[in-house]
């Protein structure tokens, strides 16, 4: 069910990237919003609906593209989802912040569907991560390895700079994700990392110094604060790799 789930919503995410064209056009709002109800899934779907019912703002909002600004890719998992409107508002007026639209869930998946998420846009940064899912599913540390390469040659092939960010701490108590298993994998994805030459925004250690502060009890999701947070560290270290790669 869960590969059907993500065979569905690629579809979806191919027919509405494919209106992204080397022209750099962008699906309009009424696109937008209709590609949200078919695709995000209930769970998110829902949560969506009640944020826009209380007015407030979402990660999968419509973002209105500004052609004098470079093009961010958020790449990720629901802590990504998380951390998108504060790095979008960190961001206001130096580039144009974008997500893929719903959950990027294990490696596999993000092997299997990069190229349809990459688009036709040009794409100037790429800030990516997996992880979470591929502990909860019980992958194995060299197939997760393998599914980051594959993702790494893709965006490669984008010409974009590529930056890492470590997976979340796994706290204690957490029922869907064995202990002590982010830093094995954190371990995996560094050695891929360094190979290819790819910065890393270490936000396990970041999130790891404040786990009381910033992370729910027995779970691998954060408080508001905590995903404000991340966010600005996000930010921060986007802000840096794009200022690196104009000056060179």
């Amino acid at each position: 069910m869960l590969r059907l789930r993500y065979l569905l919503t690629t579809i979806t995410v191919a027919a509405l990237l494919l209106l992204c064209s080397c022209e750099k056009t962008v699906p309009q709002k009424a696109e937008w919003e209709q590609y949200l109800a078919d695709n995000l899934g209930e769970h998110y779907l829902k949560h969506y609906q009640q944020q826009k019912a209380q007015g407030k703002r979402s990660a999968f909002d419509f973002v209105e593209y500004q052609p004098d600004l470079p093009n961010v890719l958020l790449v990720g998992d629901s802590i990504s989802i998380g951390y998108t409107t504060t790095v979008q508002d960190q961001l206001q007026g130096i580039a144009n912040v974008y997500r893929i639209p719903g959950n990027g869930g294990p490696s596999i998946n993000g092997a299997e569907q990069i190229h349809t998420w990459l688009g036709s846009w040009h794409w100037d940064l790429i800030h990516f991560n997996f992880g979470l899912h591929d502990i909860r599913l019980q992958f194995g540390e060299e197939q997760y390895q393998q599914h980051l390469q594959i993702i790494i040659e893709e965006m490669q092939r984008s010409g974009a700079v590529l930056i890492w960010a470590t997976t979340t701490p796994v706290p204690k108590g957490d029922t869907q994700h064995e202990y002590g298993k982010d830093i094995v994998f954190n371990q995996a994805a560094q050695s891929v990392m360094e190979n290819n030459g790819i910065a890393i925004n270490d936000l396990y250690s970041f999130s790891l110094a404040q786990t009381a502060r910033y992370q729910k009890s027995a779970d691998v999701h954060f408080v508001a604060e905590g995903y404000k947070a991340l966010g600005i560290q996000v930010a921060e270290v986007i802000k840096r790799e794009l200022k690196t790669a104009k000056n060179n």
